[in-house]
């Protein structure tokens, strides 16, 4: 958009954040390509490259750092506007823009977290890490990351949701209960074309 449309847009959005106090924000891929973490379907995505033949280079998670956007929706949190996010994201750049983790729904998981797998364990590690940097690639759904549960010894798992899979059922319930308990839901950086986020 023109940038006096653009700012016809923000003016109409600072009103609604205004009147309303809160809400909630849903966050996609576009949100975080500032950090250089190329999005799908954009201009330079994944898919689009990928469809021109060409490979994308992804950089490491661990040396992304949060955008202004993250900082802003951090900030936006800290003045008690912004209630809660919902990210399709796994590159943890909100928590680590200052949003305290259960403020955040990652609806498709995350490169820094890993699951025992034993039933009945299921401890939650978090990492400074990216714990699918070092995992096998070569078959769909392979979840084990190479590293075993220090309570029971069973394999850990990433927490990742590839193409097929169903969401964590806790995460999905904590964003739809805080998108139904907002007054107003922003959408950044996504289409919202990938059900269930959609």
């Amino acid at each position: 958009d023109a940038p006096e449309v653009m700012l016809e847009h923000v003016a109409v959005l600072a009103k609604m954040v205004r009147e309303r106090r809160s809400f909630v924000i849903h966050t996609g891929a576009g949100f975080s390509t500032a950090a250089a973490i190329p999005d799908f379907r954009g201009r330079n995505g994944i898919w689009t490259m990928q469809a021109k033949g060409k490979a994308v280079p992804m950089p490491k998670f661990e040396n992304t750092v949060p955008t202004r956007a993250h900082m802003a929706a951090a900030a936006l949190y800290r003045a008690g506007l912004l209630t809660h996010v919902i990210t399709q994201n796994v590159d943890g750049l909100h928590q680590r823009a200052g949003l305290p983790a259960e403020m955040v729904s990652e609806l498709h998981g995350s490169v820094y977290r890993e699951v025992c797998s034993a039933e009945g364990c299921e401890i939650e590690y978090l990492r400074t890490f990216d714990v699918t940097a070092t995992k096998p690639h070569n078959g769909r759904h392979r979840h084990k990351t190479g590293r075993s549960c220090g309570a029971c010894g069973a394999d850990l798992h990433d927490t990742v949701v590839q193409f097929g899979e169903h969401l964590d059922d806790d995460t999905l319930d904590a964003a739809v209960a805080a998108s139904e308990a907002s007054p107003l839901s922003i959408v950044l950086g996504t289409s919202l074309k990938v059900p269930p986020a959609s």
